[in-house]
């Protein structure tokens, strides 16, 4: 019970933080956020569109939750951002809930504990992108697989190929052949080949797969024909095998990533990998062998492949959390180390976030003081003569929370559209603007008129290193985005 309610507590807290308003950074972040308003507005689920284009790079199960969640409560960043926190915390839930039926309710807890507090996967969750969407779907079809294993029930399986499915309208064919590669390595373990194709049961799973996704391909294909070849062909083989996409990185490009997006737990997922890995492998303890599988498999495909992000991996993080928490939970820690932390930690935020109310002028800066004091309060009393290592991770957390909210505060004017956009909507709103080398997507979203690229119009968007190349008043300046009057789009010149 007391496990559980520490768990409550952080996943509201967790969800609070998911959904603190912060402008649209990332240019992935705007397009996605102005498709699915768009989706919403025109009323047509079937074709997204950006900027009045179809824009058909993607799966549309990301854009109809989050135009769901716009048709429902408005246009703005926390509606975006909804689904992403939604599914992020329904897997903090479905994890607890998959170990406490294999397992036991302290490891249950640690394996929650462990994901929820992760660094990559707190960021991720509050990002208007696919992946934490797609994560949900393929570590749910992977624990679905589990209990199939483990139970002999269908049932779970049927289920895991509809996750998959879902999985794949989301973000592609990687939520479907990664987890049965997962599956029927796992299987190898402890069957032979035969039996191990047979118990995946692929003649039943796949159509259940297929069935889910045909629609909308085929409603794409007949407005777009040759669009599903193309997306398989660019957006997931050659996107894999060439690096088209500039998106490139050595063969350990994964690894501090890996470390860093894994922090605070990097330091005991490394001292139980030195320490259990042999044992996991030599004793085929099944979910930690399971789970070992799916974060080496994960891990090498995204390393072989030629083109990287940092959030590819994301869906490894579930399995680091389950292998990391058989390790946690048997930690002891002396009670004058925790509460040392405690005090250095509860004086950092505190410092902080009243330095930072005053310099930034952020009124929410208060409610973040009042949030970060109060987890390490509940897990020191709580934790008192237990196993203190939770207290000491929780405690570090608020850390980098405090630390991700500032950054945004100091990011904002510099990647966000939102300031200018506001400036331009109160100076000249529903009218056409132009953009000169400067990402549109977030200008799109926040602007109530039409953004055109390198186009004649009266205003024109771009940045500080670029008004030499224009003529015109400037009236606007924020961070990193320029406002010219007009004449300036007439000067446009092509610069390489």
């Amino acid at each position: 019970m007391k496990n559980a309610l520490v768990l409550f507590v952080l996943c509201l807290f967790f969800f609070f933080f998911l959904l603190n308003v912060r402008p649209l950074f990332d240019p992935d972040e705007g397009r996605n956020a102005e498709v699915a308003f768009e989706m919403a507005k025109n009323k047509n689920y079937a074709l997204p569109t950006f900027n009045g284009k179809a824009h058909i790079s993607k799966p549309v199960f990301f854009y109809w939750m989050d135009a769901f969640s716009m048709k429902i409560f408005g246009k703005g960043e926390c509606q975006a951002r909804l689904p992403s926190a939604v599914f992020s915390l329904l897997l903090i839930l479905a994890t607890y809930l998959f170990i406490r039926r294999i397992s036991s309710k302290e490891f249950a807890f640690y394996s929650a504990l462990i994901l929820a507090t992760s660094l990559e996967y707190i960021i991720y969750a509050r990002y208007v992108i696919f992946d934490a969407t797609l994560t949900f779907f393929f570590s749910v079809s992977l624990y679905l697989f589990y209990l199939y294993f483990k139970e002999k029930n269908k049932y779970y399986l049927f289920i895991s190929y509809i996750s998959m499915g879902l999985g794949c309208l989301t973000k592609g064919p990687v939520a479907l052949i990664l987890p049965i590669l997962i599956s029927f390595i796992f299987l190898l373990f402890h069957y032979n080949f035969t039996k191990s194709i047979k118990l995946l049961y692929l003649h039943l799973g796949l159509p259940v797969v297929f069935f889910i996704n045909l629609p909308w391909y085929l409603m794409v294909e007949h407005a777009y024909p040759g669009f599903s070849s193309n997306f398989l062909l660019h957006e997931n083989i050659l996107r894999f095998l060439t690096s088209q996409y500039h998106r490139t990185g050595p063969i350990v490009y994964y690894i501090p990533v890996f470390l860093a997006g894994f922090f605070p737990w990097s330091i005991y997922f490394c001292l139980c990998i030195a320490k259990k890995v042999k044992l996991i492998w030599k004793k085929k303890d099944k979910i930690q062998f399971f789970s070992l599988l799916w974060l080496g498999i994960v891990f090498i495909f995204f390393s072989l492949s030629h083109s990287k992000l940092p959030h590819y991996i994301l869906p490894l993080f579930p399995a680091a959390a389950i292998i990391c928490a058989s390790y946690i939970k048997s930690i002891r820690l002396p009670k004058s180390f925790l509460f040392l932390q405690i005090i250095l930690y509860t004086l950092i935020v505190a410092g902080a976030s009243i330095h930072f109310y005053y310099k930034l002028h952020a009124e929410d800066t208060l409610l973040y003081l009042f949030m970060g004091l109060s987890i390490p309060f509940l897990a020191a009393v709580y934790l008192y003569g237990r196993n203190l290592i939770a207290g000491n991770i929780a405690s570090m957390t608020v850390i980098f929370l405090v630390t991700l909210f500032v950054a945004t505060n100091y990011l904002s004017p510099y990647c966000s559209a939102k300031d200018v956009a506001g400036f331009l909507n109160r100076t000249c709103p529903h009218q056409t603007i132009s953009t000169f080398y400067v990402s549109p997507f977030s200008l799109v979203f926040y602007y109530n008129g039409r953004v055109v690229e390198n186009k004649k119009s009266r205003y024109i968007v771009t940045k500080p290193s670029k008004i030499s190349y224009l003529k015109g008043k400037m009236i606007y300046r924020k961070g990193n985005w320029v406002v010219i009057d007009e004449g300036a789009s007439h000067s446009i010149q092509k610069v390489r």
